[in-house]
């Protein structure tokens, strides 16, 4: 009869116990990666009044065991880690794992682990569980420093600093990078070219040099000694010419003037680099500056007041057959930073001198420095429009170099003007230009503002120069049995016997979730299926206080009849 009240008090504290957990769900319904728990029972010892038989002859049947159980008990709570849902957040700092996995931190003498992300940096710049004091820990070496990055981190430690406010000093710049198209359709330079309206004839044939100014048809008398030509025009650059020519008849020392002198003269009158050279072409004066590009060159030739020979020159006038000019330009700029990293303007503008060929010259505000060398010459592309060279030398190859204001030694900046016969860098091919200055490798000094971090936990740290640096990459613990990991209350876990030790890596490796930043893990306490168990625990403890009840009145009646 006994029995039967040590039964039911099993069942009371057994459904006592799943009442316990029902209510720490709920409890934590709204607590930041908690993970709900599930009683599972298991039924306890029994009395065996009959061990049972078996068949002892054909006519007679064995017997089955007779058996009294003694109650229940609690077999297991389990851990039930189903993920919880993914809430975005407004702090840079907040954490969710989206997958398997624990983020990692220190109370300084032992690891304890959680999902709640809620992280915060303290006073020494550690980053931090601000609701408890731990310490976040790091993985690998990202963040220790390395020839192109300054150390964030300290080897050997594993608590994770970010430094907010910290700075990083200025790199010069010493490469400039091109990319885009000279339109091959860009006309080169012209040189002005100056041709009479229509040919000198002679007997209706084309002259030549060796033609006298006597023989021309258009030579209406014939010149004596003593006539003159006037010459009067100007060089390219606009300087005037005037002159007069002698002209000569034939005699027995002399020559008649011919178109060939002629030619002569006017070579002499418009000799040097800013003048022109002279030619007969099909009977034509073909006059061409010695300089390409705009040019003011000009020139008439008449008869000379008193002169008694005469030409109909004005039916020959020289008028420009080619329009002198420039290459066309395509204009690009880029800030470029110095040794102290300050900043500067640069412009470049590229130049066509010639079929597949262009030069390009750099200028800069003179407040800000002096460009020694601001010039490439002979960038020359392939025909199907592929970039292949730098062909000048000295100042004008493939780099510039800057004197900048208050500073002692000239900056080199080199041209990354694309890999050759490729078309990874300028090109020239057909269509409109598109060339600019894509990038450079200088920065200024930058402050840390704000931390980004990747899915695989790495730690961007994001500075005020629009450098982007790796500060440390979060240390994410998988376990090969995380349902045995002992709760230690604040949202933590603990190692166990059953849990194994855990297998620290990178998020997103062997198995383990990816960190999404600006997140926090919701609980997974499914509210519903939890008041379902609470109904299903109540009921369970009145059955069980029922069984106490009766156990109890049948004792009483025996009680009584004892005493009757």
């Amino acid at each position: 009869m006994a029995n039967s009240l040590f039964t039911g008090v099993s069942g009371l504290r057994a459904h006592q116990e799943m009442l316990d957990v029902v209510g720490n769900n709920l409890a934590n319904t709204n607590t930041i990666a908690f993970k709900s728990q599930r009683v599972r029972f298991a039924d306890l010892i029994y009395q065996t009044l009959n061990q049972g038989s078996s068949s002892t002859s054909s006519n007679i049947g064995g017997t089955n065991p007779v058996q009294v159980g003694l109650g229940v008990k609690v077999a297991a709570i389990d851990s039930i880690l189903q993920q919880g849902n993914i809430e975005a957040t407004e702090n840079d700092l907040d954490m969710a794992l989206q997958g398997s996995g624990f983020f990692v931190a220190s109370d300084g003498v032992q690891n304890h682990f959680t999902r709640a992300g809620a992280f915060d940096v303290d006073s020494k710049n550690f980053l931090v569980d601000p609701a408890i004091g731990y310490r976040i820990q790091r993985f690998g070496t990202v963040g220790e420093g390395g020839p192109n990055s300054p150390a964030f981190q300290v080897a050997g430690d594993n608590n994770i600093k970010i430094p907010i406010g910290t700075g990083i000093p200025g790199k010069a710049t010493a490469t400039i990078t091109m990319q885009g198209n000279l339109s091959a359709n860009a006309s080169g330079p012209l040189a002005q070219t100056l041709t009479s309206s229509q040919p000198f004839t002679s007997g209706n044939a084309a002259s030549t040099a060796a033609t006298t100014l006597d023989s021309l048809d258009d030579n209406t008398v014939n010149y004596v000694a003593g006539d003159q030509l006037l010459l009067q025009g100007a060089l390219s650059d606009g300087t005037p010419v005037n002159a007069t020519i002698p002209i000569s008849v034939a005699s027995a020392t002399t020559t008649a003037t011919t178109l060939g002198d002629l030619v002569t003269a006017i070579n002499a009158a418009f000799a040097g680099p800013t003048g022109a050279t002279a030619s007969i072409v099909n009977g034509n004066i073909v006059v061409q500056a010695n300089t390409v590009g705009a040019s003011s060159l000009n020139m008439t030739l008449s008869d000379a007041a008193g002169n008694t020979g005469a030409t109909s020159w004005s039916s020959h006038p020289l008028t420009a057959t080619t329009v002198g000019q420039a290459g066309d330009t395509v204009s690009t700029g880029i800030q470029f930073f110095d040794t102290q990293g300050t900043a500067h303007n640069i412009t470049m503008v590229y130049q066509k001198q010639g079929n597949n060929v262009w030069n390009m010259t750099a200028s800069m505000n003179p407040t800000d420095g002096v460009l020694t060398d601001n010039s490439v010459t002979g960038i020359t592309f392939n025909d199907d429009g592929s970039f292949r060279q730098v062909t000048g030398t000295g100042a004008g190859n493939g780099f510039l170099t800057v004197q900048v204001a208050g500073l002692g030694t000239p900056q080199t900046i080199a041209l990354n003007l694309g890999t050759a016969n490729g078309f990874d860098g300028l090109t020239q091919v057909g269509g409109n230009s598109s060339a600019v200055a894509r990038e450079q490798d200088g920065f200024a000094a930058g402050f840390l503002a704000s931390v980004s971090v990747a899915q695989d936990g790495v730690i961007n740290g994001i500075f005020t120069n629009g450098r982007i640096l790796p500060l440390a990459q979060m240390a994410i613990a998988s376990f090969a049995n995380p349902a045995a990991l002992l709760r230690e209350g604040n949202n933590y876990y603990g190692l166990s016997s059953e849990s194994g030790t855990a297998l620290i890596g990178a998020g997103l490796t062997g198995g383990r979730g990816s960190v999404q930043q600006k997140a926090l893990e919701s609980s997974n306490v499914d509210v519903a299926q939890e008041f379902t168990r609470l109904i299903i625990a109540q009921r369970g403890f009145q059955v069980n206080a029922r069984t106490l009840t009766v156990s109890d009145q049948v004792l009483q009646e025996l009680a009584n009849i004892i005493r009757t």
